[in-house]
């Protein structure tokens, strides 16, 4: 468009150059800007996600409420975790409530759309990067199983499998 003066790419998939070459003959009179400094581009959709979840709960429309376990120790953040492979964890996903009973563990089944995918663990509202995991899947595999999972003492791990074994892991120390 004629009428556009700037173009900021955010999301992973915005670091690939054939990404900037389409949106830079797009918009060819438009400036590029580098938001590096401001914030991570791979990282838009969970910041997004974030600041509209704040938003929601300071208008009383999103309740964070704590689980009871009386003698067990709580996380003390919310764990999320991103995902550029798959469209059902395209979006930041919160997978660990805050004040989750410790240990906790969740395990989402995900679609792929590609032989390869990426999962960045993130921790709490700042969504802090904790770790990365790159890993592929053999022919045909469409489905995987992901799975977080909080230690007593607060370690994370990060597992991804094809249901009967594991793919890719990571580990991450408690804070």
């Amino acid at each position: 468009g004629p009428g556009v003066q700037q173009v900021c790419l955010c999301g992973g998939p915005s670091a690939l150059p054939r990404i900037v070459h389409t949106a830079k003959t797009l918009f060819p009179s438009a400036a590029f800007p580098s938001p590096r400094g401001r914030f991570e581009p791979s990282e838009a959709q969970c910041m997004g996600a974030a600041v509209h979840g704040k938003q929601l709960q300071q208008q009383g429309l999103l309740e964070a409420v704590p689980s009871s376990c009386p003698s067990a120790v709580r996380s003390l953040q919310a764990v999320y975790l991103s995902s550029t492979a798959s469209p059902s964890l395209a979006a930041c996903l919160l997978v660990l409530e805050p004040l989750s009973c410790l240990p906790a563990r969740r395990t989402l089944q995900a679609s792929l759309c590609s032989p390869s995918g990426y999962l960045q663990l993130l921790l709490g509202d700042a969504l802090r990067p904790l770790g990365d995991l790159v890993f592929s899947v053999p022919a045909g595999l469409q489905q995987v199983s992901v799975s977080v999972a909080a230690s007593e003492d607060g370690s994370l791990s990060l597992e991804v499998s094809d249901g009967e074994r594991v793919l890719a892991s990571l580990s991450v120390p408690a804070l």
